[in-house]
């Protein structure tokens, strides 16, 4: 039974390009980066699909299916499956300067971590000053931070994200 169980997990890991056993906690108390969270084809299909639905100011709603939307929750981006994303096109201006986030409308103001999923790669990445690292942005890759803690966009290009996440969703 146990070798069962184990396979089981070693396949899903395969099947949605992660490692087995990661996803992000329930609450997150220090920087979390994996970089090939989602596989490059989803990040693919799921970039061009954000195409169609991002505002002129760069954000959007993305309808997802239910085995996106079930992967986001072994992830531990969300807690139930969701039938649509926050999507984020930013240009290679879009920096943002240092700064921590806050709770996005609908987002209870005590959330207490944040995560993005890049969908695509591009040079620069995610500086975080009082850690002294960053982490490049890649396709498919995802950060989770705790709340409060001060970031900011280094050297990047034009980049494609799903999210902010936040325990609360």
């Amino acid at each position: 039974m146990h070798l069962f169980r184990l396979l089981s997990i070693c396949f899903a890991a395969l099947l949605h390009g992660a490692e087995a056993n990661t996803k992000v906690p329930a609450v997150v108390h220090e920087l979390i980066s994996m970089p090939s969270a989602l596989p490059a084809a989803l990040s693919d299909k799921l970039a061009e699909e954000a195409k169609a639905v991002v505002q002129a100011d760069g954000r959007g709603q993305l309808p997802v299916d239910f085995e996106t939307a079930e992967l986001f929750v072994s992830l531990g981006l969300t807690t139930t499956t969701v039938s649509e994303v926050n999507i984020r096109i930013e240009t290679d201006e879009d920096r943002w300067g240092t700064h921590s986030d806050s709770a996005l409308p609908g987002t209870p103001p005590d959330y207490k971590h944040t995560a993005i999923i890049y969908l695509s790669g591009c040079e620069g990445g995610l500086q975080f000053p009082t850690l002294n690292t960053s982490v490049p942005f890649t396709k498919g890759g995802l950060i989770a931070f705790p709340a409060g803690l001060e970031h900011g966009v280094v050297a990047a290009g034009p980049r494609i994200m799903l999210g902010p996440f936040s325990d609360k969703m």
